[in-house]
C-alpha cells in the first residue's frame, strides 16, 4: 500500500507559518506573512502554485542567481525545458512573491516510465515501480531572501498539495551537491536519505536522496559512523557496505558530518 507524503514541519521557521484560502487576483495563496530581507527589514510575501503565465519571471529569477552564481558544483545551469516541466503535468512549482516579483521556487517532477533521464533509473528502482517515483528537482531563492527556510516551506507545501489532489507515490528522489548544506538539511528534515553517489555531468559529485514510503522513517542504530560531507571515498565505501546517510551535524561554511548507519 502506497501513502501520501505527509510531512513534519519542525525548525525555527514553521511556528509562523500560515495556511489561507485568500485569493490573489484569482489565484489561491497558500501562505503568506513577512521575510525578513538581507538588509533586516521585514517584507510582505505570499506564496502561490505556480502556472504558465509565470514562466518569464521564473526564467529572470533563475537569470539572476545564475549571473552571481560563483562556484557551479553547487548549482548546474537550468534551461527553460527544466523550467517549464514543473508547469505542465509533468509537475507541479510553487513560487514566493514580495508584490508582484518572483524571489523563490519549487519544483516537483513526476518523471515518466520511458524517460531516459529518470531519477529512478539511477538509483536501480525496478521498472515496474519506475512510474511510482517523485523527483524534488529545483529550488531557486533570491539571495536577499535567503536564511528565511523558503526552500523547506515550499517543499512542505508542495507535499500537501500532492496529497490533497490523492497522488501516491512510493518513492521520493533528489540529486545534491555534496556543497549544498541548506539544501541536504532539506532533504533530511523530511526524513529522506543518502543511497548513493552519483557523477553528474561527467564532472560533479552528487548525492542521491531517496526515501521509501513504505519504511519507517526510524535510522537504524546498530552501526553508527559519521563522514565528513566531501570525504567521498570512505561515503562509497560505507553505501556499499550497506550503510545509508541519515541525518548531519553542520561545520563551517560548506562542511558538515553525516551520520551513516544500517
Amino acid at each position: 500500500m502506497l501513502f501520501p507524503f505527509n510531512p513534519v514541519c519542525q525548525g525555527k521557521f514553521f511556528p509562523y507559518r500560515r495556511i489561507s484560502k485568500n485569493m490573489i487576483s484569482g489565484k489561491r495563496i497558500l501562505e503568506h506573512g513577512k521575510l525578513r530581507h538581507e538588509s533586516g527589514a521585514l517584507v510582505p510575501f505570499h506564496m502561490r502554485l505556480l502556472k504558465q503565465p509565470d514562466m518569464d519571471q521564473m526564467t529572470t529569477l533563475r537569470d539572476e542567481i545564475e549571473a552571481s552564481m560563483t562556484e557551479w558544483d553547487l548549482l548546474l545551469p537550468t534551461p527553460d525545458y527544466v523550467l517549464e516541466k514543473g508547469l505542465d503535468d509533468s509537475g507541479m512549482s510553487c513560487g514566493v512573491f514580495t508584490g508582484d516579483r518572483l524571489v523563490g521556487l519549487r519544483s516537483v517532477y513526476f518523471p515518466r516510465r520511458l524517460d531516459t533521464d529518470h531519477i529512478g533509473k539511477q538509483a536501480d528502482i525496478a521498472a515496474n515501480e519506475l512510474d511510482s517515483v517523485a523527483e524534488l528537482k529545483l529550488s531557486l531563492v533570491a539571495p536577499e531572501y535567503r536564511g528565511n527556510g523558503l526552500q523547506k516551506r515550499m517543499t512542505a507545501h508542495l507535499f500537501d498539495q500532492i496529497k490533497q489532489r490523492g497522488m501516491l507515490f512510493k518513492y521520493y528522489m533528489a540529486i545534491v551537491s555534496p556543497k549544498n548544506v541548506p539544501s541536504m538539511s532539506e532533504k533530511f528534515s523530511f526524513r529522506m536519505k543518502i543511497s548513493k553517489i552519483i557523477i553528474k555531468n561527467n564532472n560533479y559529485v552528487r548525492f542521491l536522496f531517496t526515501k521509501n514510503m513504505v519504511e519507517h522513517g526510524t535510522v537504524p542504530l546498530q552501526s553508527t559512523v559519521y563522514a565528513k560531507n566531501r570525504d567521498f571515498e570512505f561515503q562509497s565505501d560505507l553505501l556499499q557496505n550497506g550503510y545509508n546517510g541519515y541525518e548531519m551535524r553542520r561545520g563551517q561554511a560548506n562542511m558538515c558530518d553525516i551520520l551513516y548507519a544500517k
